[in-house]
């Protein structure tokens, strides 16, 4: 039993505790610790009890009633509008409320804090992903909340303290997720935070915009090296609007090429990043794709890379495998610096831009990546005042949003990258000499084997040059669609120099190059070769014939060496 005695001496106090102690010894307890009352103000109370949990509530009179611990008398209370301090019927001391029963006493510091400000709740929780602490405020029967990454567990004691809030004992786990697709951002009861905030013009009421605002129209074209009325136009307002629609990875990627001051940082930070919300929009450097750690890939829905050059980076190879990942598989995994990596749902979408002409090395079986038309004029050619387009790019984005989310998006145009001139570049810049080589033999480019004909006695690529020009006059006399082992063989000693001299080694330099050797037929011979349809125009094969050639292409007879495009001159 306890007792309380609300302004004792020093003596009376000795002699009740002398009182409890006897009364524990007759009940077989070891004796009480030794305690003081405090004062706060006027009001004394018990320091530091044992915590109780309230299990009953009701008011009445002004005051209010509280059962503790589960029992019915409704022995303890405290004023109404004052909640400070319990008090009792039971002969026990009085005791502050915040040491007594800790979670009541923040359940009321929050209702009051609620009348204080309206409908605000304040919570403090760690993403256990993370291990990020995080406290703010959430609107009850609303969606605003704003939650902020709080350094330390300890600042979040300073945090509730402005708001006259206790810490908790525990501070608890919350789901911390971003989802793009749930209606439900926040919902404490369930300690579920969505980290997804959608964009003003996300949520703006949909007003059907049947074509693109013009100058948006214009500044897009202009950066793809395009017209409005162009497949490539139409194919990124497509992706823009899947993107913005259904919310997820296109599984395509787009490559802006340009020199400065074309518009690509206009189109993408003033357009893209305000349509899709900067909470939702991240912008890194190449460098950073380097980085084993990408914890900045979760929670977004667009990843701009600029200054784009992942040739000259010792590790172009992985970076290029890394992002091939990211832009088709359905999750991604994140690290972070000292966690334990994690996966999440993919719902990343990538805009790479670059002043160079060569950006980025695609193979010839690339299905990811867009290319707009390298664009050699600056935005100022067709916008003298940029200040202007920029204030009339603000205007017209309401309407340009709308017209992406009340466009038809065709879903399967958005997975297939667009054939364009730009791209079949990057690829062909890609190849090797060999690879260049190996697949005119397999697509029947005459032409550009006949490009390769020397026309000098004294030249690096008349290794084999009477060979070579006698097998071209044949097939373009007789039109065969065949050729040998050793006619390939042939052509590669012409056109690249060295290549393996046994027949097994080379069958098998040809196989990984797909070129696949069967049995096949020339007149009354057997040889082991492949088909070839050969598309020669007449004017080619005169050429040919009559031994004036196209000018030479010359390859050198490094594999590793890259060419900057394979096509036939007209000088």
């Amino acid at each position: 039993m306890r007792f309380t005695f609300p302004d004792l001496q020093q003596p009376q106090q000795m002699f009740v505790e002398q009182k409890i102690n006897e009364l524990r010894k007759i009940a077989k307890l070891p004796p009480r610790k030794t305690f003081s009352l405090k004062y706060e103000g006027t009001q004394p109370y018990f320091p530091k009890p044992e915590q109780a949990e309230v299990t009953g509530v009701k008011k009445g009179r002004g005051f209010t009633y509280l059962n503790i611990n589960g029992g019915d008398s409704w022995a303890y209370w405290h004023h109404e509008e004052s909640f400070e301090f319990i008090h009792n019927f039971k002969g026990e001391p009085t005791y502050k409320t915040s040491e007594f029963v800790p979670s009541y006493y923040i359940e009321r510091l929050r209702e009051k804090r609620a009348l204080l400000t309206g409908v605000r709740e304040y919570y403090v929780f760690r993403d256990p992903h993370t291990d990020i602490y995080y406290a703010g405020w959430h609107e009850k029967n609303s969606s605003a909340h704003q939650f902020n990454v709080v350094g330390t567990k300890a600042k979040l004691i300073d945090f509730l303290s402005q708001y006259f809030l206790s810490p908790p004992k525990v501070i608890q786990d919350w789901t911390c997720v971003f989802d793009p697709h749930s209606l439900v951002q926040v919902n404490p009861s369930n300690q579920y935070w969505n980290r997804f905030v959608p964009s003003q013009y996300m949520i703006q009421p949909i007003n059907a915009q049947p074509t693109c605002p013009p100058t948006i129209s214009a500044l897009i074209a202009h950066v793809l090296g395009t017209t409005t009325d162009a497949p490539l136009f139409h194919g990124f307002l497509n992706w823009l609007a899947f993107a913005l629609q259904y919310r997820r990875a296109t599984q395509t990627a787009w490559m802006l090429q340009g020199i400065p001051g074309t518009g690509k940082g206009l189109l993408v930070n003033i357009i893209v990043k305000s349509i899709f919300g900067a909470t939702n929009f991240t912008a890194r450097r190449m460098e950073e794709l380097e980085d084993k750690f990408n914890g900045y890939l979760e929670g977004c829905l667009i990843c701009y890379i600029d200054e784009v050059h992942i040739g000259v980076s010792k590790r172009a190879d992985i970076i290029l495998a890394n992002l091939k990942n990211q832009i088709t598989e359905p999750s991604i995994t994140i690290r972070n610096m000292r966690q334990s990596a994690y996966e999440v749902p993919n719902y990343l979408n990538w805009i790479m831009s670059s002043n160079m002409t060569a950006p980025i090395q695609l193979d010839k079986e690339d299905r990811r990546f867009n290319v707009g038309e390298y664009q050699s004029a600056p935005i100022r050619a067709i916008f003298p005042d940029t200040t202007a387009l920029v204030a009339q790019l603000l205007t017209e984005l309401p309407d340009f949003s709308n017209h992406l989310r009340t466009l038809k998006v065709d879903t399967d145009a958005v997975r297939m990258p667009i054939k364009n001139e730009a791209r079949q570049t990057l690829i062909n810049n890609s190849l090797t000499s060999l690879d260049v080589v190996a697949e005119a033999m397999l697509k029947g480019d005459f032409e550009l084997l006949a490009s390769f004909m020397s026309t000098e006695t004294e030249t690096i690529l008349a290794i084999n040059s009477d060979s070579y020009s006698a097998l071209l006059k044949e097939i373009a006399k007789t039109g065969r669609n065949k050729l040998t082992r050793d006619e390939i063989r042939t052509i590669f000693l012409h056109t690249v120099g060295d290549v393996p001299k046994t027949p097994a080694k080379f069958t098998r330099f040809l196989s990984h190059r797909g070129i696949r050797l069967k049995k096949i037929r020339i007149g009354d011979k057997t040889s082991v070769g492949i088909d070839v349809d050969w598309v020669i125009s007449e004017e080619i094969r005169q050429e040919v014939l009559t031994g004036i050639a196209p000018p030479i292409l010359k390859l050198t007879e490094s594999p590793d060496d890259r060419l900057s495009g394979v096509q036939r001159s007209d000088g």
